[in-house]
């Protein structure tokens, strides 16, 4: 039988061994396996976690969590999913189903209650168990991401491993699936641009989502004033993102001194939200495109604007098992990715 627990003193030391247990030391969730920094950062409400436990002897058997790493609780992120190595198979899919059901009940308080608006999740390209769960939650595909998994991260170590997992730690840097998750019933009608630089790839996810949106000719506003960005650096995984809150007059010289300077600060995955209304995102994809910025996919309603994610990584690291993906928008940024 199994009960859903909560996170306290006595079992964030249960979510350590379980992390070992399933990953070795290889994920960049440094924290899961730090008992008392993991409470400090659930206490602060950094995240909200789901876990699932034996009612007979409280062993740990399944870890779930949805992080909040943008500076609010409007945008959350799913997290790490765990589980116990040593489940038979139909235990292993209750545990995933109670995971999945506590999932769906505290989404959906936090979209009412919260003013969460838009659910992102990223799926190992390799472990093509999560994104199958991650489609069964409703979760839309709207890109692929780069780079973005260590080098050695992520690795299965237990006697389980998912249909499609890697068997063996692999070189470099490894990629994920995009997937997204917006607040259908608690958004309102509102308006964008397409941006045509990046139509081709956004028109079919924008029907995809369904969203109430009407696409307007023109921008709304000028790229004008100054711009103003906020950067959100992940140094664990080798990330940042740079979140455009305006394009201003000078776009062009704040991303090249930004990107450079983490560019050469060896940060190998550069992320960059560009809003495509009400300001024009135009010179700001030029500018991109010309630093070697690739489409990575689109956040929905991200903060109440629509924003496109351009990646920034050297092409070494663009390399995707292609067969491994399964979804149109996934594969159509791997192909980018390969074409240069």
């Amino acid at each position: 039988m199994l009960k859903l627990v909560d996170l306290t003193e006595e079992t964030a030391p249960k979510i350590r061994d379980l992390m070992y247990k399933v990953f070795g030391y290889s994920h960049s969730g440094k924290h899961l396996y730090q008992p008392a920094e993991l409470l400090a950062r659930y206490q602060r409400g950094d995240f909200v976690p789901m876990m699932v436990a034996d009612r007979e002897d409280d062993r740990l058997l399944g870890y779930f969590d949805m992080g909040f790493p943008f500076g609010g609780r409007d945008v959350a992120w799913f997290g790490c999913l765990a589980l116990d190595p040593d489940l038979n198979e139909m235990t292993r899919m209750a545990v995933l189903n109670t995971l999945l059901k506590d999932c769906i009940d505290k989404v959906g308080k936090s979209f009412r209650y919260d003013g969460l608006r838009l659910v992102i999740t990223t799926d190992t390209v390799d472990h093509t168990l999560s994104q199958r769960l991650s489609g069964q939650f409703g979760l839309i595909n709207v890109g692929l991401l780069f780079a973005t998994v260590p080098t050695g991260g992520h690795q299965f170590r237990g006697g389980y491993r998912p249909q499609g997992a890697a068997v063996e730690i692999r070189q470099g840097r490894r990629p994920e699936v995009l997937s997204v998750y917006p607040a259908y019933k608690f958004l309102d009608p509102y308006d964008c641009y397409l941006a045509p630089d990046h139509a081709e790839l956004t028109l079919p996810l924008y029907e995809a989502l369904d969203l109430p949106v009407t696409f307007r000719e023109v921008p709304a506003e000028p790229a004008d004033k100054m711009t103003v960005m906020r950067e959100y650096p992940d140094l664990g995984r080798g990330i940042v993102t740079l979140e455009i809150e305006r394009i201003g007059e000078d776009i062009e010289t704040v991303l090249k001194e930004r990107v450079d300077h983490f560019r050469t600060g060896y940060i190998p995955a550069i992320h960059v939200l560009v809003p495509q209304y009400p300001q024009d995102p135009a010179v700001a994809h030029q500018v991109l495109a010309g630093l070697g910025g690739l489409f990575g996919g689109l956040f929905p309603r991200f903060k109440g604007r629509d924003m496109i994610l351009m990646q920034l990584v050297d092409p070494d690291e663009r390399l995707v098992d292609e067969s491994r993906l399964k979804d149109e928008a996934a594969r159509k940024v791997a192909h980018m990715g390969r074409e240069g």
